[in-house]
């Protein structure tokens, strides 16, 4: 996983993708897939945070990806402000149903 913090260039790559028109007076939480990549973008219009968060992951991200590498850094997001607040719990609804829908096939486990 990587994260990308230069507003340019994730604006730049918003573009591309098509996925650039957005309320900039909101905060803007989106998953999307481009370029056989995964992106999950975080935007906050207020300080403090102000700015954007993009983070690329593989195209389908797998379990270690999304609940050791993504969560982890999500969870740490700062709550200064309602905004803020909801764009963390936006990005982790997401996150968090993203590693429900993945089928990793059968688990036995054994209680005994």
């Amino acid at each position: 996983m990587e994260l990308i913090t230069d507003d340019l260039q994730i604006f730049e790559l918003l573009e591309k993708a098509g996925k650039a028109d957005f309320d900039p007076s909101q905060p803007h939480v989106l998953w999307f897939r481009h370029d056989d990549r995964a992106h999950l973008f975080l935007f906050q219009p207020q300080a403090p945070g102000r700015g954007c968060r993009l983070y690329l992951m593989n195209k389908e991200p797998g379990h270690n990806e999304l609940e050791r590498e993504l969560l982890p850094q999500l969870i740490a997001l700062p709550e200064r402000h309602e905004q803020e607040a909801w764009m963390k719990s936006e990005a982790l609804r997401i996150t968090e149903l993203l590693i429900h829908s993945k089928n990793y096939g059968l688990r036995f486990f054994d209680a005994h």
